[in-house]
């Protein structure tokens, strides 16, 4: 769930329109963000993986959005930039994944 929390208040600034409106509820969204990850860190339940799996959530979006824009300065080919942007959505998808694996103590904790 988290991971899904991420990747739409990552998604909703993308998807705003260049307005005074779509600045307000881009700012709104960002600040929902940090305001509900800070009342959850205040939580028992709340570990460093939950935080991992809205951070995995974010980088994600960033990544994907990444295919369909165009790079902002020089010429690059559609294959180097396509290429690039795989590379790196691979590294994010190892990152996220290697960061949401139990560890041992968690493990032992939920027993």
């Amino acid at each position: 769930m988290a991971i899904i929390v991420g990747l739409v208040a990552g998604l909703v600034p993308d998807l705003m329109p260049p307005t005074w409106l779509g600045t307000a509820l881009s700012i709104a969204v960002t600040a929902a963000l940090g305001t509900g990850v800070l009342v959850a860190s205040r939580r028992s339940w709340w570990t460093g993986r939950q935080m991992a799996a809205v951070a995995f959530g974010l980088l994600l979006e960033r990544g994907l959005l990444a295919f369909t824009y165009y790079p902002l300065a020089g010429e690059v080919t559609a294959a180097a930039k396509y290429g690039h942007n795989l590379v790196m959505l691979l590294a994010v998808l190892l990152a996220g994944v290697l960061a949401l694996l139990p560890r041992g103590h968690e493990q032992e904790r939920s027993r």
